[in-house]
């Protein structure tokens, strides 16, 4: 049977549509098929499961929607594309001890975004790691320190933001 969706609680999951017989029916979100949410003036076809106890009314079942809900149109989609298999998907965010590692694509397992894991006072302490290699270089090797600890700046500078092979 045919009919239209008269009211449908989320919250709650039951609703009432009327039928091409002009009859209200219940149905609740154990009837709904594909998981397709149902809105007021949503076309739908269902099958009536009969009641035995009168003054009950009659419960819908196998609920199907024909029609999407009126603002389906209007929805905002807030998936993106993956760069590599072109699907529009939800990126699946890796984490390692509580802490935020990479999003992945879940169909291919490309790596959508990395995270850094660096805070503030890593920096800081290795700031202050690297300007004491620099006294003890300027001390121990008085000319040869500045440019040595120099070097070992770019150096760190180069390879501060890679991140150890996982395992």
């Amino acid at each position: 049977m045919r009919g239209l969706i008269k009211f449908y609680n989320k919250e709650k999951g039951y609703g009432f549509l009327v039928g091409e017989d002009n009859e209200e029916y219940y149905f609740s979100h154990h009837a709904i098929a594909y998981g397709n949410l149902p809105e007021a003036g949503c076309h739908c076809e269902f099958e009536v499961l009969e009641q035995k106890k009168s003054g009950k009314k009659a419960e819908a079942t196998s609920l199907t929607l024909l029609s999407p809900p009126a603002n389906a149109a209007h929805r905002h989609d807030d998936r993106i594309t993956c760069p590599n298999c072109q699907k529009k998907i939800v990126p699946r965010l890796v984490t390692y001890r509580g802490d935020a590692e990479k999003s992945l694509c879940p169909y291919c397992g490309t790596i959508i975004e990395k995270f850094s894991k660096e805070t503030d006072w890593v920096l800081l302490l290795s700031i202050a790691g690297w300007l004491s290699l620099w006294l003890f270089l300027s001390v121990v090797f008085p000319m040869g320190g500045p440019l040595l600890a120099i070097i070992l700046f770019f150096v760190w500078k180069k390879f501060k933001n890679k991140t150890p092979p996982s395992v």
